[in-house]
């Protein structure tokens, strides 16, 4: 590649002498509010992204990037508002279309794919789903209750159903369009695209993959005794590691009473993550 090549590549604007359409690479726009390798999901779209990018030309539509090779990757930073998420996820979802449009009128600037990994966009062709928030919504909707939560719980609990309403909203316009291609991760997210929206085709399972490299019996071994001597473990401690946000919906205070009610002293929790609802001191406490 040249070096006007690359500038070209780097300012995201397709000169009309470009490569011929024989020879150039596909484009696709991957539209997600963050990403980063910290959390799950965007753990796996930077994986995705990072080898896509080997034979695509990616362009990445995000308000922050972190802990991704970009040297092959064009991102296109997207404005963030302060605010809470409810906000700052209008805007985005509002701003990244905004922006696109924009490089594709007044830059020439077309994609052969725009891909979202959840619902940040109205116009992807393919949407990765991470999960149903009608499904959980359904099963949730009890705990959000107010009158179930302390009073300084409120605001938080508020902020929380009108963002899962608009989510739900959105769902229902979008899941229900079978032009657009959607990825699950399990059988269940079928399950619950049929019984939330009768979404039964255009579904492809892709379960995520492993690193084999890193998670294997022998590595994990090897890293055991220098991990448990930080933690503090003691040795016939029995340790259960939960890594996550969200820790309601990951399941955390299911955990913490089963752990509670065995009362072995030698049955240790170890959390990792954050979740702006619960304080870990709190939960423990409870």
């Amino acid at each position: 590649m040249t070096s006007e090549e690359s500038a070209s590549r780097k300012s995201a604007i397709r000169q009309p002498d470009g490569p011929s359409v024989e020879n150039r690479k596909s484009v696709i726009a991957v539209v997600t509010p963050f990403l980063d390798k910290r959390h799950g999901t965007e753990r796996c779209l930077a994986e995705q992204v990072e080898r896509l990018a080997e034979d695509y030309e990616i362009h990445l539509y995000s308000t922050a990037v972190q802990d991704v090779d970009l040297s092959k990757i064009i991102w296109h930073r997207v404005s963030r508002v302060p605010g809470p998420h409810l906000a700052r996820y209008a805007w985005f979802f509002t701003a990244n279309q905004l922006q696109r449009w924009w490089a594709r009128r007044f830059r020439k600037l077309n994609f052969d794919l725009v891909f979202s990994p959840g619902i940040n966009c109205l116009d992807a062709d393919v949407i990765g789903v991470h999960i149903v928030f009608a499904e959980f919504y359904r099963l949730a909707w009890r705990e959000l209750a107010l009158r179930r939560n302390p009073l300084r719980m409120w605001p938080w609990l508020i902020h929380r159903r009108l963002t899962y309403q608009l989510f739900i909203a959105l769902e229902k316009r979008i899941y229900t369009r079978n032009e657009i291609a959607l990825t699950v991760i399990s059988h269940k997210m079928e399950r619950d695209l049929a019984r939330c929206f009768k979404r039964e085709h255009d579904l492809s399972l892709l379960y995520h993959a492993v690193d084999v490299g890193h998670l294997n019996p022998a590595r994990r071994q090897s890293l055991r005794e220098e991990a448990r001597r930080k933690l503090q473990l003691p040795e016939p401690a029995f340790a259960i590691l939960i890594v996550g946000n969200d820790w309601k919906k990951k399941g955390l205070p299911c955990l913490v009473e089963a752990v509670a009610s065995l009362r072995n002293a030698d049955l240790w929790i170890l959390v990792r993550g954050e979740d702006s609802s619960y304080r870990c001191r709190d939960l423990f406490r409870k």
